[in-house]
């Protein structure tokens, strides 16, 4: 585990966090201070905990929270999307698919929340400096 992730349960004490990134199984040990890479995090107040629930779906890019709600319960998804690997293409054409599943599974019962850093530019071709 990163140290950075362990600085973040210091935040509040009243807090819940949970944090992922995607060096988490395969951490790069030649860094003098370890770090996480490509990561995301959810905090919620302690005092809700009964009404969190973390989601098996997903992967250590992605986080998906329920919460209950007197209404339509909601459905947290916060995702970091691949961008410098060797095949971040090929992954993020992936996580998109994931993505769409997991929207299909909670769509109809959830009020769907989607926090994501796509990592992407809307300019079909790099804009340089002139």
């Amino acid at each position: 585990m990163n140290y950075e992730k362990e600085l973040l349960n210091d935040i509040d004490p009243d807090f819940e966090v949970l944090a992922k990134c995607v060096d988490d199984h395969n951490p790069r040990l030649d860094y003098k201070l370890i770090r996480g890479y490509g990561g995301v995090c959810i905090f919620w107040r302690k005092s809700h905990n009964s009404s969190v629930k973390i989601s098996s779906q997903g992967n250590d890019r992605t986080i998906i929270a329920e919460i209950a709600t007197e209404n339509k319960p909601i459905c947290l998804m916060n995702v970091y999307m691949p961008s410098t690997s060797k095949n971040s293409d090929e992954e993020y054409k992936e996580m998109l698919i994931e993505l769409e599943e997991c929207l299909e599974i909670y769509k109809d019962s959830h009020e769907v929340w989607r926090y994501e850093c796509f990592n992407a530019t809307s300019y079909r071709e790099r804009p340089f400096a002139t």
